[in-house]
């Protein structure tokens, strides 16, 4: 559809009752060459396509053939590319954070857990010692120190 121009200046240009049989030929033959043209497209075909029956019927090919043109057209549109520039930097940031999360909890719960042992030998070194906290010697004949 590309260099074909269908003049719409006629109607502004001539009134409706000084219309001259050759201007009228020739603009029906532009709007004939342009319905033409847009027949031969490949767009309009899938847009028939889907008139005549729904796009669950249609094969897989044709199905195909859509999704691509859709898919292609979306990637055309300034709109939509930045937007998905936009999410792919945000989804870059959130993952950056994320690690930077997992890090501080997998340092926190190394820190909890020797902390805890560290607790749990003091817990069981003062339970000893309160055990063995007599002057003389235990049952063993060992001396406390």
């Amino acid at each position: 559809m590309h260099g074909i121009t269908v003049d719409r200046k006629r109607e502004r240009r001539v009134p409706n009752h000084h219309h001259v049989d050759a201007d009228t030929a020739t603009h029906s033959a532009k709007n004939h060459e342009c319905y033409k043209l847009l027949h031969k497209n490949e767009t309009w075909k899938l847009l028939h396509a889907l008139k005549d029956l729904p796009f669950v019927v249609l094969n897989p090919t044709r199905k195909a053939q859509m999704l691509a043109h859709l898919c292609n057209d979306l990637l055309m549109n300034k709109v939509v590319t930045r937007q998905i520039d936009g999410s792919l930097e945000t989804l870059a940031q959130m993952r950056k954070e994320k690690y930077i999360t997992v890090m501080k909890v997998l340092k926190y719960k190394a820190l909890y857990q020797c902390k805890s042992r560290i607790e749990t030998c003091e817990k069981a070194e003062a339970e000893w010692e309160a055990t063995n906290s007599g002057t003389g010697p235990n049952e063993d004949g060992l001396q406390p120190f």
